[in-house]
């Protein structure tokens, strides 16, 4: 565990120095962010107002709603994909020495519209179908969809830097993606925390001085640490979310050259995916 976070740690750090170095990266989520909340008061506010009615001690949705409420889910993901192609198109642009500015990358995300789009429509149906699998069966079931989501989350991992430098489709893209894990990190690989790691405990942070400010009983107290724990956060997810398409980049110049870029350690980004362990059952069919 010492390792991983170590290794997880100088990632998070050599991330942080790239994006030190263009920090216009950093608005490709804070106006992703943006429009995702404008789409969702859009679309439901307006839901909220004219389809939801009250039918004894329920509230029921109208049918009419989950049109709406489709396109809604449609258009929240091309957003944060549109966003992330012109994150991965800029850190890219970066890691070569040129210096892009966010209007390049979403000049250059516009000029990927089609992959975009057809990705969009791929990944959201699949993260659908997941979710209504998962609603529909019992516990053993949800476990088994959990998995299956966490293996597809794993073999995209590197789609967005496909479609954003190589202009893919989305399965041609997918089938990129998966070759490039396969082929620099095994057949048989699982995720190994990498910066979400990192940000992950970095998000813990302000619990003590809340859970402190809390015990003192003082309102003003409590009120004051609770704002500055929200803008804390939302600072964070801001610079979360820019770092990890930096990694994500990164990750895909290691498994396409060999190389790590500049500023990247071989033998911290090699660490990014691990070999799943196999069972004593899996051993046996392999060995027959």
């Amino acid at each position: 565990m010492g390792d991983r976070w170590s290794r997880s740690l100088a990632l998070a750090r050599q991330s942080v120095a790239v994006l030190r170095g263009t920090p216009a990266l950093m608005a490709f989520p804070v106006v992703s962010g943006a429009v995702t909340l404008a789409l969702t008061v859009s679309f439901f506010v307006p839901i909220a107002l004219f389809a939801l009615h009250k039918q004894g001690e329920h509230v029921v949705l109208d049918a009419v709603a989950y049109v709406p409420m489709a396109i809604f889910y449609l258009l929240s993901y091309f957003v944060v994909i549109f966003f992330n192609v012109g994150l991965a198109s800029c850190t890219y642009a970066s890691m070569r020495g040129e210096r892009p500015t966010f209007r390049d990358g979403v000049r250059f995300a516009a000029g990927r519209m089609g992959p975009i789009l057809g990705w969009t429509l791929l990944s959201a149906t699949i993260g659908l179908v997941l979710q209504m699998v998962s609603e529909r069966v019992e516990i053993v079931g949800k476990i088994i969809v959990g998995l299956i989501g966490a293996a597809w989350n794993v073999v995209t991992y590197l789609v967005v830097p496909v479609v954003a430098v190589e202009g893919k489709g989305p399965v041609e893209a997918l089938k990129e993606s998966t070759a490039l894990l396969n082929r620099t990190w095994g057949e048989q690989l699982i995720g190994n925390g990498g910066v979400s790691l990192v940000f992950g405990v970095a998000a813990l942070v302000p619990i003590v001085p809340f859970v402190a400010a809390c015990l003192t009983g003082y309102t003003p107290a409590i009120v004051a640490v609770l704002g500055l724990a929200v803008v804390y956060w939302l600072a964070l997810a801001v610079v979360g979310a820019s770092v990890a398409g930096v990694y994500r980049t990164a990750l895909y110049v290691y498994a396409t050259t060999g190389a790590p870029p500049a500023g990247f350690d071989a033998g911290a980004i090699s660490s990014a995916f691990a070999a799943r362990k196999q069972g004593r059952v899996e051993r046996f069919f392999r060995n027959r």
